[in-house]
């Protein structure tokens, strides 16, 4: 059976009982693309049948050791699938799973048709090797922590021991996968979907190494396979003739045209019909709502992505907590959106975005809440009135976006006109800058997140229950909000569940561990021959997976 996953089942997934994907025979005048897949009849001829999107141009893509910054999750096929629109777990490399009564024990039958891009099998071996490959710590991977519910999992990775078998998990057989988990675990169906969990080549990484995903070395088995790799100005993926599977695409090319650093390319390049879909800058929504044509393609849709401050709460200033707290009090939220995002986003006083599983509405408002006179207090009683004696800090940016450095400043101005003190802004590259936050070495960095699954142990439990330098990524600690979480990952009583995380959420905004500033608001140009979109349940207009995208006919 299936069904959508919500916080009112215990286990939010039951079974999935999905096959592999057969195309009826089409009908007489019915067009199929090159795998045979019938298209909608309302679908362009297959010579347009191709997306061009925007992206910065990744390291690598592969996803299994090196998911920050790789759009390789494209081409590498998960367990499992999560449907974008309404989180249902769907099949994907596995046609179906099960797991036993105490809810530890998962076993994933993978489809016996499933290939890589290359004719060999897609075998549970695959996995095995692929996802110890992810926690081995000499690969580095900042995902390892995802893998930590699986037993083992965590001491390998930390290098407890050097013994990969310590990690419980294996192959049945050539098609049977099988995980047990430390403790119950009601999200590990999302584990299963994640994108930096799907199976990686082994063959193809002993014999190139690190330049197995180059071009003609990439080996994958998803819908889409590299078809080449132009370094500096796209990335063009085809459709693979070897893949079977329940999640075959539409389009016959995916196009990533690349934007490096210093790229001129922009907002233009999507007006001149280079690109379909062209996601907005906030300085960029008067031009855009000011144009006629532009202004009717754009689309706003919030997204479960929370922007906020982190801060080494280990190390002074910052670990006392009424500095936090002046710091967070000082922050006019409503006027930084209003301003410098014209509105596009929505104030954030915890972790949690609205309308997000587990959001328990403005519980946490007034700990973090703008209050200039309140700030100054705590800021006097910490040792630092107006401001004096305050040492100079950095605040860290990772992003190049022009609204985020402006978005930077303003908090800037904020903290010096309600504190007094003065904080100067560094620019980071995104590698460094993650690099740097798992060390612990920023002592104050702008960051977003975004839920990698829709359940409140993405951004809750996996995110901030606190861990050694290197596999966790804030430094703050608390023994509470860890007792919390580690509740919550394995209790199957889903009311029980969220008051677990509802007051996990709430000592994470009282103690302050990071700084909470806006939910984000996605602004995107969509062209009206982008086809396959669907609506959410709150009325907003989805991008579904790129499996289910197509381009229609000109009306």
């Amino acid at each position: 059976m299936n069904f959508k996953p919500s916080t009112t089942h215990p286990i939010l997934i039951l079974c999935i009982l999905g096959m592999a994907c057969i195309c009826s025979e089409p009908a007489h005048g019915q067009m199929v693309n090159s795998v045979g897949k019938i298209m909608p009849t309302d679908a362009a001829p297959l010579t347009r049948q191709v997306y061009r999107y925007l992206i910065p141009e990744p390291q690598t893509l592969d996803v299994n050791v090196r998911m920050y910054g790789s759009p390789g999750g494209f081409i590498f096929e998960p367990l499992l699938k999560v449907d974008p629109v309404t989180s249902e777990i769907l099949p994907g490399a596995a046609d179906r799973y099960q797991f036993s009564d105490d809810g530890r024990v998962w076993t994933f039958h993978l489809r016996r048709t499933g290939k890589w891009s290359d004719g060999r099998p897609v075998t549970a071996h695959d996995f095995v090797y692929s996802w110890r490959r992810a926690l081995d710590p000499k690969e580095a991977n900042p995902y390892a922590f995802f893998y930590y519910p699986i037993e083992g999992a965590k001491a390998y990775n930390t290098r407890v021991t050097g013994d990969p078998a310590v990690v419980k998990m294996r192959a049945v057989d050539d098609y049977t996968f099988e995980v047990t988990t430390t403790e119950s675990c009601p999200y590990f169906p999302y584990i299963a979907a994640y994108g930096g969990t799907p199976p990686v080549p082994r063959w193809q990484i002993e014999k190139y190494g690190a330049r197995w995903t180059e071009n003609d070395k990439c080996v994958s088995n998803a819908s889409y396979m590299l078809d080449r790799w132009v370094t500096g100005d796209r990335i063009i993926l085809k459709l693979d003739p070897m893949y079977n599977g329940p999640n075959k695409g539409y389009l016959e090319e995916i196009i990533w045209v690349l934007k490096t650093e210093g790229s001129a390319i922009g907002l233009l390049t999507y007006e001149n019909n280079e690109l379909d879909t062209y996601n907005v800058d906030a300085i960029e929504l008067g031009r855009v709502e000011s144009d006629p044509n532009l202004s009717r393609q754009l689309v706003k849709v919030p997204i479960p992505r929370t922007r906020y401050i982190v801060v080494q709460t280990e190390q002074a200033p910052f670990n006392d907590i009424r500095v936090r707290q002046a710091l967070a009090k000082a922050i006019d939220r409503k006027a930084l959106i209003r301003t410098v995002l014209r509105g596009v986003g929505t104030p954030a006083y915890a972790m949690l975005p609205h309308d997000y599983p587990g959001y328990l509405g403005e519980n946490y408002r007034s700990v973090q809440a703008y209050d200039p006179d309140g700030a100054k207090v705590l800021f006097e009683e910490a040792g630092f009135p107006g401001g004096r004696g305050f040492p100079v800090r950095e605040l860290w940016v990772r992003e190049s976006a022009l609204s985020i450095r402006m978005v930077a400043q303003a908090i800037q101005e904020m903290w010096r006109s309600v504190l007094g003190i003065e904080i100067r802004i560094r620019q980071q590259e995104e590698k460094t800058f993650m690099d740097n936050m798992y060390q612990h070495r920023i002592s104050l960095g702008l960051v977003p997140f975004t839920s990698d699954y829709p359940d409140p142990h993405s951004m809750l439990g996996s995110l901030w229950r606190s861990g050694p330098v290197g596999a966790a990524r804030h430094p703050w600690k608390s023994v509470r909000f860890d007792e919390l979480v580690d509740k919550a990952s394995k209790e199957l009583n889903p009311t029980t569940r969220m008051a677990f995380y509802d007051e996990a959420q709430k000592i994470l905004a009282e103690e302050v561990g990071g700084i909470f500033v806006y939910n984000e608001i996605s602004l995107a140009l969509r062209k009206p021959h982008l086809r396959g979109i669907r609506m959410s349940d709150s009325g907003y207009p989805i991008l579904p997976a790129l499996t289910e995208l197509y381009i229609g006919r000109e009306e």
